[in-house]
């Protein structure tokens, strides 16, 4: 065999040799390009999924609050005029709250969508004694008002813990804080918004 044709056949085979690699190595970045694709699309999913559910606890604590602060105002026999601001800021709360839990449902997963739409049942509840003292205000508070509106407020902050839980197991990483334990949590506490289960003050609500 001709030195020539040695050389051309081992020219012939380093070239195909070295297509085979760029092919290889083409194929590779293009996994792992694929692959950063689907961590940077699952991170996206995830960054805003975690804006949703903190917005949720967020609208929750101050809906409760100024639930709360309106209900007083009543209870003191503050003028009807005086309560207006209070209860608008009340409303304000309670369709705030209501775009949350929309959001939230619609960020998912099916636990998460499940508690959402539990969750506008149990603001209702809460709403309800309020609106109903308010339809015949300044006229005395119904009998049964501070039951109705404990109850609700407990199944609320009941409802908040497996909120919790379950917004923790949709996220990769922690929802709240790390500082933030299962302990607190029982108790009522937490890192950021106020805690929506405050234990009572002053004839038997704060």
């Amino acid at each position: 065999m001709s030195p020539e044709l040695v050389t051309g056949i081992f020219g012939a085979l380093g070239a195909v040799i070295g297509a085979g690699g760029v092919m290889a190595t083409n194929a590779i970045a293009s996994r792992s390009q694929t692959r950063r694709d689907h961590l940077d699309r699952a991170e996206r999913v995830s960054d805003a999924r975690r804006i949703d559910y903190l917005d949720v606890l967020t609208s929750l604590a101050a809906y409760v609050d100024h639930a709360r602060e309106f209900a007083h105002a009543m209870d003191s026999g503050t003028a009807r005029s005086d309560c207006e601001p209070l209860r608008d800021r009340y409303v304000a709360e309670w369709d705030r709250l209501i775009r949350a839990q929309a959001a939230a449902k619609l960020a998912g997963p099916d636990e998460i969508r499940s508690l959402a739409q539990e969750l506008r049942d149990l603001i209702g509840n809460l709403a309800t004694p309020c609106d109903d003292w308010w339809k015949s205000y300044p006229g005395r508070r119904p009998n049964n008002f501070w039951d109705r509106f404990d109850v609700a407020r407990t199944a609320l902050g009941a409802w908040e813990l497996r909120f919790l839980d379950a917004a923790e197991a949709a996220l990769p990483s922690a929802l709240l804080p790390q500082e933030q334990t299962r302990q607190d949590r029982a108790f009522g506490r937490r890192a950021g918004p106020r805690a929506i289960a405050a234990p009572a003050a002053d004839s038997g609500h704060v």
